[in-house]
């Protein structure tokens, strides 16, 4: 049986919450009504906003294809989706993935490096989290933090073509 301190437990929690499509829905909206406030380049927020909605048809669509179920837990109780692939490690690596290269492509952004490190270790955090927590495979994870990559992937490759200074 894995050993959990209680105060290291408690920051996890927060950790995975940063993973949540509630959070991250949340997070979205009010970085696009802030984005449309200042100005940003409206295919960018468009293309970004494209990235998390079909992230998250994708990590329903992967959840209902594998049907995997999650590790047995007694004080989890019943799961409400399935485990593989995660999707709190998905999606957190399809929305901080696609900020983390916005932020270092934005010239004018002060600390962007800062920034684009920092996004793009939050996939990795969020990951950690789900198996500490007990919620999800290595593999689940695993597979949460390619689909994601490979999804971002593609619609970097779109933003690829805009201009950002």
């Amino acid at each position: 049986a894995a050993v959990r301190r209680e105060w290291l437990t408690v920051g996890i929690r927060a950790v995975t919450g940063l993973g949540s499509v509630v959070f991250l829905v949340s997070a979205g909206l009010v970085i696009t009504g802030v984005g449309i406030w200042v100005r940003f380049n409206g295919r960018d927020l468009l293309l970004f906003n494209l990235n998390n909605v079909t992230g998250i048809i994708l990590m329903q669509l992967l959840k209902t294809v594998f049907g995997r179920e999650r590790p047995p837990l007694p004080w989890l109780g019943t799961a409400s989706s399935f485990s593989f692939p995660s999707g709190h490690t998905l999606m957190a690596t399809v929305f901080y993935g696609f900020l983390s290269y916005w932020a270092s492509r934005n010239k004018g952004m002060p600390g962007r490096r800062f920034w684009a490190v920092g996004l793009g270790c939050l996939p990795l955090l969020v990951g950690f989290s789900r198996v500490y927590l007990g919620v999800h495979y290595a593999s689940d994870v695993l597979a949460g933090w390619a689909a994601g990559i490979a999804w971002v992937g593609v619609w970097i490759g779109r933003l690829s073509n805009s201009k950002i200074d």
